[in-house]
């Protein structure tokens, strides 16, 4: 089978090759492996972007979870490999494969990509063509897999559409239980009956079913009811030339929504990843949606309105979310957590949960008018997280017009508290090229900062302020659609004005996004289907990983638009008011009208406020889209959010300060385990680091009571012998266990191999004293079995021999600090061939030093004695330790 063949040459060298191979090797903790012959469905779903950014993507774990508790599916995914795996790949015609099976993507029912962020959609289109799966959706046919894409960015699908069968939209949870069945149903058929089945699903977007019309300016719109449901007739017919007939339009696509999160499934399997990710936390949703009408926020009004998670199901989350996954962070996530309406509340309850397993909670981004000290000081009474504000406008009135009306006094004084109340760094979020920006509301971003860290250090001289500038990118459903986005150059003259005018650069760490990402971004954002040529011509010229500014290559993007005969200019110009849109064809239950308000509301610098709180109802959709009562999900948030805060104002009523460290859990140790385990199997690819972290979340798993040290940022008291090289097995890895009560050591073993991955046992424990030197400083030497079954040669012992008898073996060592010669001589201590299988297998017992004294290197010595680069099967079968 070639998912066997993949395993092989995933274990049999390639992994030895490349950087971070944990990245690749599956099998991770909670990640669902099913017999083939009880499945008659296959879906992989596909992050565009490595695993390290991919595998923490909430909306793909919820998927993963639902749709692998259905009977007969099973669900896998895939990530977009690093360049170097790529080249490997490609140069062995290696397909792309599912982390569970090893499977090829073409060997699969269905793949679905998520489409987070618009520089991710070259990868989408690489990963297909490195599946061997042919990139245009036009020219597959039955044998192909059908490819979907959910996410954000299906709210302007258009120039995705050449690639993608099938687009979701909205909500997935309830929709892929849906297009499941229909794709069950059709089973067999082809592939224009099984696209038309999607395309009855609400939600759901299939481009082969809609015809499209060119506007005069040449703008690729769809011909859909949405058209002459978003615009005027007379626009209609002045930018088409005429007005299609509306009984032959099929129905505007308009977004799933889920109603009640308390009673859809959620995740607390979460996957837990060898490497580290960029958010290496569980990323708990307590509710969905924001109402606050930020202008420029996309996120905001396209999963409006706000459905809360009650504080009894996050409750139950949480517990089995900890005990399934061993996380040592939570974070509480939303648009804006501290708009819970019962903020309060649900962080003292989660902290009050997690504190005594010394799990940490924390909080993304944060408004300023939401924020209150009751909720830092809750949180920071265990862990000192850094605290994020996002104004996004220097000035008032700017703020105003984007409606974020919040002051600057409300946010210097919110800022000095938290420093005042012992935080030393702060984060703050803005953006330059909103709408109706001068150079003054520019200058308002280095003023408004200089303050902030002016008032902080009289209160703590240590404030230091983050302060991160984006590019405003404007973005289909929100009233500044039609807005123009400023230009590379001004971009960077805005931003040099920027840096020119902070005060204390030590004290202020100044980031900013590429002006050259920014500018890619706005174009694919307001983009129409001719753009699909573009990302075509980008593929084939080799643009990948554009969101990473060392992997963007602009000049070559510049050649695509060039020989794709687009120009890109005319997709950052401002857009007339009356013009229909690309995306007009999506529903996403909030109309234009409801943005042209905005957006005039706009230009007279008015801001709007949050529904919620405000006891009125500004019309912007939802509310008119659903049946009347308490079951109207408008209604329903207005409900639950005027309880829940008058809930949590009695609990503020009564808060008292915690004293700092007060939730941390800081028994001392009773006893040390010395444990022998094994790293083995696929595992055998963890790095050090790696292999601590999957250990320490075992041992969470397992309920064992580790001890912990002290500070803010407490970490288990654990200690290996030595670090192991990455890709040689071990049955004689040694460390050192402080625990709090007095655990058997056969308790022990039992329980965290229980919980343990496949490759990571414990074989034996021993109870050592407290006061017992450590393992690293009374390590001696390690002996190893090292093979070599691909290169067969007839003098090897004589090469062992020869080696044996040189007084010096120089080789060269690769550090940060450059290259380091080491004589490996004196490091050698025995080396001779297994005689019982010395003509078969080739491979020789060798001990190497392994002490403080000096460390030889397993691989350095195969290499001189087989004289070849490997691979090599290495393990370590015993440590000797100093008496």
């Amino acid at each position: 089978m070639i998912s066997d063949r993949i395993d092989k040459i995933l274990h049999g060298g390639l992994l030895d090759s490349v950087e971070r191979p944990a990245r690749y090797l599956g099998g991770e903790v909670n990640s669902v492996h099913k017999d083939l012959r009880e499945v008659d469905l296959r879906i992989c779903l596909a992050f565009p972007d490595l695993y390290d950014l991919g595998l923490a993507n909430v909306g793909l774990l919820i998927l993963y979870s639902h749709l692998n508790r259905c009977a007969g599916v099973w669900c896998e995914r895939t990530y977009a490999p690093a360049l170097d795996m790529e080249a490997r790949m490609r140069s062995e015609s290696i397909p792309l494969w599912s982390w569970e099976s090893k499977s090829p993507l073409r060997d699969f029912d269905a793949i679905g990509f998520t489409l987070q962020y618009e520089l991710c959609y070259t990868n989408v289109i690489n990963m297909i063509d490195l599946a061997g799966i042919p990139i245009r959706a036009a020219d597959r046919d039955d044998r192909h897999p059908l490819i979907f894409a959910g996410g954000p960015c299906t709210f302007n699908p258009e120039p995705m559409a050449d690639f993608i069968d099938a687009f979701v939209v909205g909500d997935g949870e309830e929709v892929v239980l849906d297009i499941v069945e229909a794709l069950r149903g059709t089973k067999g058929r082809g592939r224009e009956e099984r696209l038309a089945a999607l395309a009855g699903i609400e939600g759901v977007y299939v481009p082969s079913c809609f015809e499209t019309g060119v506007l005069t300016d040449r703008t690729v719109v769809i011909l859909s009811a949405g058209l002459l449901e978003q615009n005027r007739s007379e626009e209609i017919a002045r930018w088409l030339g005429s007005v299609p007939n509306a009984a032959e339009l099929p129905s505007a696509v308009r977004k799933r929504l889920v109603l009640d999160l308390d009673k859809t499934p959620y995740v607390t399997d979460y996957i837990v990843p060898w490497v580290e990710q960029v958010h290496d936390r569980v990323s708990l949703e307590i509710f969905r949606g924001c109402m606050r009408g930020c202008r420029f926020c996309q996120a905001g009004m396209i999963t409006r309105p706000v459905r809360e998670r009650s504080l009894e199901t996050i409750g139950k989350i949480v517990e089995e979310t900890r005990r399934k996954t061993g996380y040592e962070e939570l974070t509480l996530m939303s648009l804006s957590s501290c708009d819970y309406s019962r903020s309060l509340e649900l962080v003292t309850q989660t902290v009050e949960q997690l504190a005594p397993h010394n799990v940490s909670v924390s909080m993304p981004s944060t408004r300023v008018d939401g924020f209150n000290m009751a909720v830092a000081e809750t949180i920071g009474g265990y862990k000192r997280s850094n605290w994020t504000f996002a104004p996004e406008a220097g000035t008032q009135r700017l703020r105003d017009a984007i409606s974020k009306p919040i002051t600057q006094e409300d946010l210097c004084r919110k800022t000095e508290q938290v420093f005042a109340g012992g935080w030393n760094h702060i984060k703050l979020y803005f953006m330059i090229g909103l709408p109706t920006e001068t150079e003054e509301d520019v200058l308002g971003i280095a003023e408004l900062t200089n303050e902030i860290l002016r008032r902080g250090r009289r209160v703590n001289p240590k404030a230091r302020v983050n302060l991160g500038v984006s590019t405003h990118v404007p973005k289909p459903h929100t009233p500044f659609q039609w807005a123009a986005q400023i230009s590379v150059e001004e971009t960077v003259a805005r931003q040099r004005l920027l840096r020119s005018k902070l005060r204390n650069r030590s004290a202020v760490k100044f980031g900013h996004h590429d002006a050259e990402t920014s500018f890619l971004e706005g174009v694919f954002s307001r983009g129409d289907r001719r753009l699909g040529r573009v990302l075509q011509e980008a593929v084939r010229l080799g643009c990948k990983f554009d969101g990473w500014t060392e992997h963007l290559k602009i000049d070559v993007w510049k050649q695509a638009f060039e020989n794709a005969g687009i120009d890109p200019e005319p997709y950052l110009r401002e857009i007339p008011i009356g013009r229909p849109l690309a995306w007009d064809h999506i529903d996403s239950l909030i109309g234009k009208e409801f943005h042209q308000g905005e957006w005039e509301k706009t230009l007279a610098n008015k801001p709007i406020h949050d529904c919620r709180l405000d006891a009125r109802c500004y019309i912007c959709g939802p509310i008119r889209r659903f049946p009347k009562g308490k079951e109207n999900p408008c209604v329903r948030m207005i409900h639950s959010t005027r309880e829940g805060l008058a809930k949590d104002r009695i609990v503020l009523e009564s808060y008292k300060p915690r004293v700092s460290g007060q939730l941390r859990a800081s028994s001392p140790p009773v006893r040390r385990l010395r444990f022998r385990f094994t790293k083995s199997g696929s595992l055998r690819f963890l790095s050090h680091l790696e292999l601590m972290r999957a250990m320490q979340r075992s041992f969470r798993r397992a309920e064992i009571p580790m001890a912990f040290s002290l500070g803010f940022s407490p970490h288990p008291k654990l200690a290996f012998a030595t670090a192991l090289p990455v890709g040689v097995e071990s049955e004689a890895e040694w460390a050192d266990l402080e625990v709090t009560q007095p655990l058997k050591p056969e308790s022990f073993r039992e329980r965290v191999n229980l919980v343990s991955p496949e490759g990571l046992k414990i074989l034996e424990v021993l109870v050592v004293p407290l006061d017992l030197p450590s393992l690293n400083s009374q390590m001696d030497a390690s002996t190893y079995r090292i093979g070599n079954g691909a290169t067969q040669a007839t003098d090897l012992g004589l090469r062992a021999e020869n080696l044996l008898e040189k007084a010096e073996i120089w080789v060269e060592r690769r550090s940060r600090k450059g290259i380091k010669k080491v004589n490996l001589r004196p490091l050698i201590r025995s080396m001779e061939m297994e005689p019982e299988e010395a003509e078969t297998s080739q491979s020789f017992l060798v001990t190497l030093e392994d002490s403080l004294r000096g460390k030889a290197r397993p691989l350095e010595v195969a290499r001189l004695i087989w004289q070849c680069p490997g691979p090599f099967a290495i393990r370590k079968i015993r440590s000797e330790f100093l008496s």
